[in-house]
Protein backbone atom coordinates (compact mmCIF):
# COMPACT_ATOMS: atom_id res chain seq x y z
CA UNK A 1 0.00 0.00 0.00
CA UNK A 2 1.12 3.67 -0.74
CA UNK A 3 1.09 4.58 2.78
CA UNK A 4 3.38 7.73 2.01
CA UNK A 5 0.84 8.83 -0.63
CA UNK A 6 -1.94 8.90 1.35
CA UNK A 7 -4.14 11.44 0.16
CA UNK A 8 -2.51 12.51 -3.13
CA UNK A 9 -5.01 12.71 -6.01
CA UNK A 10 -2.69 11.27 -7.90
CA UNK A 11 -1.25 8.19 -6.32
CA UNK A 12 2.00 6.27 -7.56
CA UNK A 13 -0.15 2.67 -8.33
CA UNK A 14 -3.56 2.08 -7.27
CA UNK A 15 -4.09 0.85 -3.78
CA UNK A 16 -8.11 0.72 -1.70
CA UNK A 17 -6.96 3.55 0.20
CA UNK A 18 -6.15 5.66 -2.31
CA UNK A 19 -8.73 5.36 -4.42
CA UNK A 20 -11.58 5.50 -1.60
CA UNK A 21 -9.50 9.33 -0.70
CA UNK A 22 -9.50 10.53 -4.54
CA UNK A 23 -13.37 9.63 -4.83
CA UNK A 24 -13.62 12.20 -1.46
CA UNK A 25 -12.00 15.02 -3.63
CA UNK A 26 -13.84 17.54 -5.79
CA UNK A 27 -13.74 17.69 -9.43
CA UNK A 28 -12.13 21.00 -9.35
CA UNK A 29 -9.46 20.58 -7.19
CA UNK A 30 -8.57 17.66 -8.87
CA UNK A 31 -7.70 19.86 -11.71
CA UNK A 32 -5.97 22.22 -9.78
CA UNK A 33 -3.66 20.08 -8.47
CA UNK A 34 -2.56 19.24 -12.13
CA UNK A 35 0.58 21.14 -13.24
CA UNK A 36 -0.42 22.75 -17.00
CA UNK A 37 3.04 23.23 -19.10
CA UNK A 38 3.53 26.22 -20.42
CA UNK A 39 1.96 26.49 -24.11
CA UNK A 40 5.32 26.37 -26.48
CA UNK A 41 4.05 29.52 -28.50
CA UNK A 42 6.91 30.29 -30.17
CA UNK A 43 7.74 26.85 -31.70
CA UNK A 44 4.50 26.99 -33.34
CA UNK A 45 4.89 27.59 -36.95
CA UNK A 46 3.93 30.19 -38.72
CA UNK A 47 0.62 30.05 -39.87
CA UNK A 48 -0.66 27.84 -36.49
CA UNK A 49 1.03 30.87 -35.03
CA UNK A 50 -0.59 33.45 -36.88
CA UNK A 51 -3.88 31.59 -36.34
CA UNK A 52 -3.34 32.00 -32.81
CA UNK A 53 -2.45 35.40 -32.57
CA UNK A 54 -5.80 36.29 -34.45
CA UNK A 55 -7.55 35.41 -31.72
CA UNK A 56 -6.17 37.81 -28.96
CA UNK A 57 -6.93 41.22 -28.60
CA UNK A 58 -4.83 44.39 -29.46
CA UNK A 59 -3.77 44.38 -25.72
CA UNK A 60 -2.73 40.80 -25.83
CA UNK A 61 -0.39 41.53 -29.23
CA UNK A 62 1.31 44.17 -27.64
CA UNK A 63 2.20 42.20 -24.42
CA UNK A 64 3.60 39.26 -26.80
CA UNK A 65 5.77 41.53 -28.08
CA UNK A 66 7.35 42.67 -24.78
CA UNK A 67 8.12 39.15 -24.03
CA UNK A 68 10.27 38.60 -27.29
CA UNK A 69 11.81 40.52 -29.99
CA UNK A 70 11.27 37.45 -32.17
CA UNK A 71 7.22 37.64 -31.14
CA UNK A 72 7.78 40.85 -32.23
CA UNK A 73 9.23 40.25 -35.62
CA UNK A 74 6.80 37.92 -36.30
CA UNK A 75 3.63 40.40 -35.27
CA UNK A 76 5.14 43.21 -37.56
CA UNK A 77 4.85 40.67 -40.63
CA UNK A 78 1.30 39.63 -39.30
CA UNK A 79 -0.69 43.12 -38.59
CA UNK A 80 -3.41 43.00 -36.27
CA UNK A 81 -6.35 44.23 -38.07
CA UNK A 82 -8.04 46.76 -35.84
CA UNK A 83 -10.54 49.58 -36.87
CA UNK A 84 -9.35 52.20 -35.26
CA UNK A 85 -5.69 53.82 -33.73
CA UNK A 86 -5.83 56.88 -31.52
CA UNK A 87 -2.80 58.29 -29.62
CA UNK A 88 -2.49 60.32 -26.41
CA UNK A 89 0.23 62.58 -26.23
CA UNK A 90 1.47 64.36 -22.49
CA UNK A 91 4.61 64.92 -20.97
CA UNK A 92 2.92 62.39 -18.44
CA UNK A 93 2.23 59.25 -20.51
CA UNK A 94 1.70 58.36 -24.12
CA UNK A 95 -1.60 56.27 -24.92
CA UNK A 96 -2.72 53.95 -27.93
CA UNK A 97 -6.15 52.82 -27.94
CA UNK A 98 -7.36 50.43 -30.46
CA UNK A 99 -10.69 50.05 -31.66
CA UNK A 100 -11.61 46.70 -32.53
CA UNK A 101 -15.13 44.97 -33.58
CA UNK A 102 -16.85 45.66 -30.27
CA UNK A 103 -14.62 47.14 -27.82
CA UNK A 104 -11.75 49.56 -27.31
CA UNK A 105 -8.32 48.20 -25.93
CA UNK A 106 -5.71 50.57 -24.08
CA UNK A 107 -2.40 50.52 -23.51
CA UNK A 108 -0.39 52.98 -22.07
CA UNK A 109 3.30 54.20 -20.99
CA UNK A 110 3.62 56.14 -17.99
CA UNK A 111 6.43 58.45 -17.61
CA UNK A 112 9.31 56.93 -15.42
CA UNK A 113 11.28 60.08 -14.80
CA UNK A 114 10.45 59.11 -11.05
CA UNK A 115 12.88 55.94 -11.58
CA UNK A 116 15.56 54.74 -11.80
CA UNK A 117 15.94 53.79 -15.08
CA UNK A 118 13.27 55.43 -17.79
CA UNK A 119 13.71 53.84 -21.20
CA UNK A 120 15.00 56.82 -23.08
CA UNK A 121 16.49 54.87 -26.37
CA UNK A 122 13.63 52.43 -27.83
CA UNK A 123 15.04 49.98 -29.78
CA UNK A 124 12.56 47.25 -29.27
CA UNK A 125 9.50 46.23 -27.39
CA UNK A 126 11.53 43.76 -25.50
CA UNK A 127 13.26 46.36 -22.96
CA UNK A 128 10.18 46.88 -21.33
CA UNK A 129 9.85 43.11 -20.73
CA UNK A 130 11.00 43.81 -16.84
CA UNK A 131 9.05 46.98 -16.69
CA UNK A 132 6.43 47.07 -13.96
CA UNK A 133 3.24 46.66 -15.31
CA UNK A 134 -1.09 46.85 -14.30
CA UNK A 135 -3.60 46.06 -15.91
CA UNK A 136 -7.50 46.84 -15.33
CA UNK A 137 -10.70 45.41 -17.49
CA UNK A 138 -9.47 47.04 -20.78
CA UNK A 139 -6.49 48.64 -19.65
CA UNK A 140 -2.49 47.74 -19.61
CA UNK A 141 0.07 50.01 -18.04
CA UNK A 142 3.34 49.71 -18.71
CA UNK A 143 6.01 52.20 -16.29
CA UNK A 144 9.80 53.21 -16.76
CA UNK A 145 9.36 55.19 -20.39
CA UNK A 146 10.79 58.44 -21.32
CA UNK A 147 8.64 60.92 -23.27
CA UNK A 148 11.88 61.85 -25.52
CA UNK A 149 10.79 58.20 -26.57
CA UNK A 150 7.04 59.06 -27.84
CA UNK A 151 7.60 58.70 -31.35
CA UNK A 152 10.08 55.91 -31.26
CA UNK A 153 7.74 53.95 -29.16
CA UNK A 154 4.88 54.77 -31.67
CA UNK A 155 6.95 53.58 -34.93
CA UNK A 156 6.91 50.24 -32.87
CA UNK A 157 3.56 49.97 -31.57
CA UNK A 158 1.75 50.91 -35.06
CA UNK A 159 3.96 48.44 -37.11
CA UNK A 160 2.06 45.83 -34.80
CA UNK A 161 -1.20 47.19 -36.55
CA UNK A 162 -0.72 49.58 -39.34
CA UNK A 163 0.77 49.44 -42.97
CA UNK A 164 2.87 52.44 -43.56
CA UNK A 165 2.40 53.90 -46.96
CA UNK A 166 4.16 53.01 -49.46
CA UNK A 167 5.53 55.08 -52.80
CA UNK A 168 3.69 53.99 -56.27
CA UNK A 169 4.49 56.22 -59.06
CA UNK A 170 5.43 59.65 -56.99
CA UNK A 171 2.20 59.22 -55.07
CA UNK A 172 1.48 58.10 -51.74
CA UNK A 173 -0.54 55.42 -51.11
CA UNK A 174 -1.67 53.10 -48.91
CA UNK A 175 -3.23 49.66 -47.99
CA UNK A 176 -7.16 50.02 -48.07
CA UNK A 177 -7.50 48.19 -44.43
CA UNK A 178 -5.23 50.99 -42.66
CA UNK A 179 -7.10 52.44 -40.09
CA UNK A 180 -7.15 56.28 -39.22
CA UNK A 181 -4.94 57.26 -36.85
CA UNK A 182 -5.90 60.21 -34.09
CA UNK A 183 -3.40 62.08 -32.57
CA UNK A 184 -4.65 63.47 -29.40
CA UNK A 185 -2.69 66.54 -27.31
CA UNK A 186 -3.60 67.20 -23.62
CA UNK A 187 -2.75 70.06 -24.04
CA UNK A 188 -2.79 71.07 -19.96
CA UNK A 189 -0.18 68.64 -19.51
CA UNK A 190 2.41 69.58 -22.42
CA UNK A 191 4.38 72.79 -22.57
CA UNK A 192 3.84 74.96 -25.73
CA UNK A 193 7.17 74.37 -27.01
CA UNK A 194 6.43 70.58 -26.94
CA UNK A 195 2.59 70.88 -28.57
CA UNK A 196 4.52 72.64 -31.62
CA UNK A 197 7.20 70.15 -31.96
CA UNK A 198 5.08 67.19 -31.65
CA UNK A 199 2.54 68.72 -34.04
CA UNK A 200 5.18 68.85 -36.79
CA UNK A 201 6.21 65.36 -35.60
CA UNK A 202 2.58 64.04 -36.19
CA UNK A 203 2.70 65.62 -39.71
CA UNK A 204 5.41 63.91 -40.51
CA UNK A 205 3.32 60.41 -39.84
CA UNK A 206 0.23 58.75 -40.48
CA UNK A 207 -2.60 60.69 -39.71
CA UNK A 208 -5.95 61.70 -40.26
CA UNK A 209 -7.53 63.60 -36.99
CA UNK A 210 -6.37 66.09 -34.44
CA UNK A 211 -7.40 66.71 -31.01
CA UNK A 212 -6.38 69.34 -28.67
CA UNK A 213 -7.97 68.73 -25.32
CA UNK A 214 -8.33 70.40 -22.09
CA UNK A 215 -7.28 74.12 -20.78
CA UNK A 216 -7.11 77.31 -22.95
CA UNK A 217 -5.53 77.63 -26.20
CA UNK A 218 -3.90 81.59 -27.67
CA UNK A 219 -5.02 82.85 -30.54
CA UNK A 220 -1.17 82.84 -31.73
CA UNK A 221 -0.84 78.57 -31.60
CA UNK A 222 -4.36 78.21 -32.65
CA UNK A 223 -3.41 79.94 -36.02
CA UNK A 224 0.24 77.98 -36.46
CA UNK A 225 -2.27 74.82 -35.95
CA UNK A 226 -4.77 75.88 -38.42
CA UNK A 227 -1.80 76.96 -40.87
CA UNK A 228 0.12 73.75 -40.11
CA UNK A 229 -2.45 71.11 -40.02
CA UNK A 230 -4.10 70.55 -43.99
CA UNK A 231 -7.55 70.75 -44.42
CA UNK A 232 -7.60 67.10 -45.94
CA UNK A 233 -7.88 66.10 -42.09
CA UNK A 234 -10.40 66.22 -39.53
CA UNK A 235 -10.08 68.84 -36.39
CA UNK A 236 -11.72 68.39 -32.98
CA UNK A 237 -10.48 71.58 -30.74
CA UNK A 238 -11.89 70.57 -27.41
CA UNK A 239 -11.10 73.42 -25.17
CA UNK A 240 -11.29 77.04 -24.49
CA UNK A 241 -10.63 79.76 -27.66
CA UNK A 242 -10.72 83.66 -27.93
CA UNK A 243 -13.52 85.51 -29.23
CA UNK A 244 -12.02 87.45 -31.36
CA UNK A 245 -10.11 84.00 -33.05
CA UNK A 246 -10.23 84.18 -36.94
CA UNK A 247 -8.74 81.96 -39.62
CA UNK A 248 -9.61 81.42 -43.63
CA UNK A 249 -9.06 77.25 -42.72
CA UNK A 250 -11.52 77.24 -39.49
CA UNK A 251 -14.64 76.00 -41.56
CA UNK A 252 -12.11 74.54 -44.55
CA UNK A 253 -11.82 70.59 -42.86
CA UNK A 254 -14.09 67.63 -43.59
CA UNK A 255 -14.93 67.32 -39.63
CA UNK A 256 -14.91 69.99 -37.38
CA UNK A 257 -15.47 70.23 -33.52
CA UNK A 258 -15.34 73.25 -31.36
CA UNK A 259 -16.15 73.11 -27.63
CA UNK A 260 -15.94 77.28 -27.78
CA UNK A 261 -17.53 78.47 -30.60
CA UNK A 262 -18.61 82.17 -29.59
CA UNK A 263 -16.07 83.57 -32.07
CA UNK A 264 -18.12 82.01 -35.45
CA UNK A 265 -20.67 84.19 -37.39
CA UNK A 266 -23.04 83.41 -39.78
CA UNK A 267 -20.61 83.86 -42.46
CA UNK A 268 -18.46 80.87 -41.41
CA UNK A 269 -21.55 78.18 -41.83
CA UNK A 270 -22.32 80.16 -45.22
CA UNK A 271 -18.54 79.66 -46.12
CA UNK A 272 -19.02 75.35 -45.79
CA UNK A 273 -18.62 73.16 -48.28
CA UNK A 274 -18.31 69.49 -48.84
CA UNK A 275 -17.99 69.00 -45.16
CA UNK A 276 -18.94 65.77 -43.52
CA UNK A 277 -19.52 67.01 -39.99
CA UNK A 278 -19.33 70.27 -38.21
CA UNK A 279 -20.64 70.54 -34.05
CA UNK A 280 -20.36 74.01 -32.40
CA UNK A 281 -20.97 73.07 -28.67
CA UNK A 282 -21.60 76.45 -27.31
CA UNK A 283 -22.19 79.57 -29.91
CA UNK A 284 -24.49 82.73 -29.98
CA UNK A 285 -26.26 81.81 -32.54
CA UNK A 286 -30.35 82.36 -32.00
CA UNK A 287 -33.28 81.71 -34.66
CA UNK A 288 -32.88 84.31 -36.65
CA UNK A 289 -29.36 83.50 -37.55
CA UNK A 290 -30.13 79.71 -38.15
CA UNK A 291 -33.13 80.98 -39.93
CA UNK A 292 -30.95 82.74 -41.92
CA UNK A 293 -28.76 79.60 -43.07
CA UNK A 294 -31.55 77.51 -43.66
CA UNK A 295 -32.43 79.63 -46.48
CA UNK A 296 -28.90 80.14 -47.76
CA UNK A 297 -28.44 76.13 -47.40
CA UNK A 298 -31.22 75.47 -49.48
CA UNK A 299 -30.94 78.11 -51.82
CA UNK A 300 -27.17 77.30 -52.26
CA UNK A 301 -26.16 75.31 -55.58
CA UNK A 302 -23.47 73.58 -53.65
CA UNK A 303 -23.48 70.82 -51.15
CA UNK A 304 -22.37 72.69 -47.66
CA UNK A 305 -22.11 69.39 -45.05
CA UNK A 306 -24.17 66.47 -44.41
CA UNK A 307 -24.30 66.85 -40.47
CA UNK A 308 -24.49 69.63 -38.52
CA UNK A 309 -25.03 70.48 -34.40
CA UNK A 310 -24.60 73.96 -33.65
CA UNK A 311 -25.46 74.64 -29.64
CA UNK A 312 -28.10 77.47 -29.63
CA UNK A 313 -27.82 80.68 -27.47
CA UNK A 314 -28.82 80.01 -23.71
CA UNK A 315 -31.75 81.48 -22.74
CA UNK A 316 -33.50 81.12 -25.64
CA UNK A 317 -37.68 79.65 -26.31
CA UNK A 318 -38.17 77.43 -28.73
CA UNK A 319 -39.37 79.64 -31.83
CA UNK A 320 -40.43 76.78 -34.72
CA UNK A 321 -42.23 79.38 -36.29
CA UNK A 322 -38.89 81.93 -37.50
CA UNK A 323 -36.89 78.98 -37.81
CA UNK A 324 -39.07 77.61 -40.89
CA UNK A 325 -40.25 81.22 -42.03
CA UNK A 326 -40.35 81.26 -45.84
CA UNK A 327 -39.55 77.47 -46.13
CA UNK A 328 -42.01 74.78 -47.40
CA UNK A 329 -41.15 72.03 -44.48
CA UNK A 330 -42.61 69.02 -43.64
CA UNK A 331 -43.72 68.49 -39.78
CA UNK A 332 -43.23 65.53 -37.73
CA UNK A 333 -46.24 65.88 -35.75
CA UNK A 334 -45.99 66.72 -31.56
CA UNK A 335 -42.58 66.99 -31.90
CA UNK A 336 -40.22 70.30 -33.10
CA UNK A 337 -38.64 68.04 -36.59
CA UNK A 338 -39.31 69.52 -40.06
CA UNK A 339 -37.92 68.41 -43.43
CA UNK A 340 -37.42 70.71 -46.40
CA UNK A 341 -36.02 70.64 -49.85
CA UNK A 342 -33.00 72.12 -51.61
CA UNK A 343 -34.05 74.50 -54.49
CA UNK A 344 -30.81 73.07 -57.20
CA UNK A 345 -31.12 68.67 -57.17
CA UNK A 346 -29.42 68.59 -60.56
CA UNK A 347 -26.02 70.14 -58.87
CA UNK A 348 -26.51 68.81 -55.24
CA UNK A 349 -26.07 65.50 -54.08
CA UNK A 350 -28.06 65.64 -50.78
CA UNK A 351 -31.15 67.51 -51.12
CA UNK A 352 -33.38 66.91 -48.09
CA UNK A 353 -32.65 68.68 -45.25
CA UNK A 354 -33.91 67.24 -41.84
CA UNK A 355 -33.69 69.24 -39.08
CA UNK A 356 -35.13 69.62 -35.49
CA UNK A 357 -33.88 70.74 -32.02
CA UNK A 358 -32.58 67.90 -29.69
CA UNK A 359 -32.97 67.20 -25.95
CA UNK A 360 -29.97 69.32 -25.06
CA UNK A 361 -31.57 72.42 -26.87
CA UNK A 362 -28.85 72.35 -29.63
CA UNK A 363 -30.24 72.83 -33.64
CA UNK A 364 -29.06 69.74 -35.86
CA UNK A 365 -29.25 69.74 -38.93
CA UNK A 366 -29.14 66.23 -41.36
CA UNK A 367 -28.83 66.36 -45.13
CA UNK A 368 -29.69 63.62 -47.03
CA UNK A 369 -30.44 62.09 -50.46
CA UNK A 370 -33.69 61.90 -52.18
CA UNK A 371 -33.39 58.23 -52.18
CA UNK A 372 -33.03 58.11 -48.39
CA UNK A 373 -36.12 59.79 -47.89
CA UNK A 374 -38.25 58.91 -51.11
CA UNK A 375 -41.76 59.67 -49.43
CA UNK A 376 -40.64 62.99 -48.23
CA UNK A 377 -38.60 63.93 -51.44
CA UNK A 378 -41.57 63.50 -53.20
CA UNK A 379 -44.05 65.67 -50.92
CA UNK A 380 -41.95 68.34 -50.67
CA UNK A 381 -41.67 68.87 -54.59
CA UNK A 382 -45.77 68.94 -55.04
CA UNK A 383 -45.74 70.97 -52.06
CA UNK A 384 -43.23 73.24 -53.67
CA UNK A 385 -44.91 73.29 -57.03
CA UNK A 386 -48.53 74.19 -55.16
CA UNK A 387 -46.79 77.23 -53.82
CA UNK A 388 -45.42 78.19 -57.20
CA UNK A 389 -48.52 77.80 -58.76
CA UNK A 390 -50.55 79.64 -56.12
CA UNK A 391 -47.76 82.69 -56.01
CA UNK A 392 -48.56 82.67 -59.74
CA UNK A 393 -52.15 82.82 -59.12
CA UNK A 394 -52.29 85.65 -56.96
CA UNK A 395 -50.01 87.41 -59.44
CA UNK A 396 -52.75 87.41 -62.24
CA UNK A 397 -55.38 88.95 -59.67
CA UNK A 398 -53.04 91.80 -58.17
CA UNK A 399 -51.86 92.70 -62.13
CA UNK A 400 -55.75 92.14 -63.24
CA UNK A 401 -57.52 95.67 -64.58
CA UNK A 402 -60.76 94.80 -66.82
CA UNK A 403 -60.23 98.28 -67.89
CA UNK A 404 -57.31 98.11 -69.19
CA UNK A 405 -57.14 94.47 -70.78
CA UNK A 406 -58.99 93.78 -74.10
CA UNK A 407 -61.91 90.75 -74.76
CA UNK A 408 -58.48 88.60 -75.60
CA UNK A 409 -56.59 88.95 -72.74
CA UNK A 410 -59.10 88.65 -70.25
CA UNK A 411 -60.57 85.32 -71.64
CA UNK A 412 -56.69 83.74 -71.82
CA UNK A 413 -56.84 85.17 -68.25
CA UNK A 414 -59.72 83.13 -66.90
CA UNK A 415 -58.95 80.21 -68.54
CA UNK A 416 -54.93 80.30 -67.02
CA UNK A 417 -57.01 80.93 -63.38
CA UNK A 418 -59.06 78.01 -64.20
CA UNK A 419 -55.93 75.79 -65.12
CA UNK A 420 -53.86 76.87 -62.11
CA UNK A 421 -57.43 76.28 -59.70
CA UNK A 422 -57.32 72.71 -61.11
CA UNK A 423 -53.67 71.77 -60.78
CA UNK A 424 -53.98 73.12 -57.34
CA UNK A 425 -56.89 70.78 -56.02
CA UNK A 426 -55.13 67.57 -58.40
CA UNK A 427 -51.71 68.22 -56.36
CA UNK A 428 -53.46 68.89 -53.02
CA UNK A 429 -55.26 65.13 -53.43
CA UNK A 430 -52.22 63.36 -54.57
CA UNK A 431 -50.56 65.20 -51.78
CA UNK A 432 -53.02 63.79 -49.44
CA UNK A 433 -52.70 59.93 -50.96
CA UNK A 434 -49.15 60.31 -51.09
CA UNK A 435 -48.70 60.93 -47.05
CA UNK A 436 -48.29 58.12 -45.65
CA UNK A 437 -46.71 59.21 -42.20
CA UNK A 438 -49.10 62.28 -41.23
CA UNK A 439 -47.16 64.75 -41.27
CA UNK A 440 -48.41 68.28 -40.81
CA UNK A 441 -48.20 71.17 -44.03
CA UNK A 442 -49.85 73.85 -45.81
CA UNK A 443 -52.37 72.81 -48.12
Amino acid sequence: MCFSKIGSPIPSYPCTLCELKSLCISVSERIRYVEKPPFPLLKLPNVPLELVTKMMNSNEIIKLSVCSYRLELFLRTHRYRIKGFHVHLSDRLIQFDMNESTEINSTYFENGFFLRRPIKEVVKMEQFCKSQTTEHNNYFNIQSFSPEASFKLYHHISSLFLSHPISCEGRISSVLSTPCVHWIFLNNELKIETIKRYLDNTLSQKCCRFTFRRGQMSKELLTEIMDKVPVTMALNIDLGIPLDFKHSNAFKYPVIQYTEAHWATLDDLKSVRNSRYIELKTTNFDYEDLSQFLKYCVNCDDDMLELLTVGIREGLEYDGERLTDGLVTLQVHGFFEYYTKVKNTKNRQFVIARFFLDSLHRFVLHMTTADQNPVEFALLEMLEKKKGLEQELMEIQETEDISEIGGGHFEERNRRKREIEMEVEKLREEIVQRDTVGYAYEL
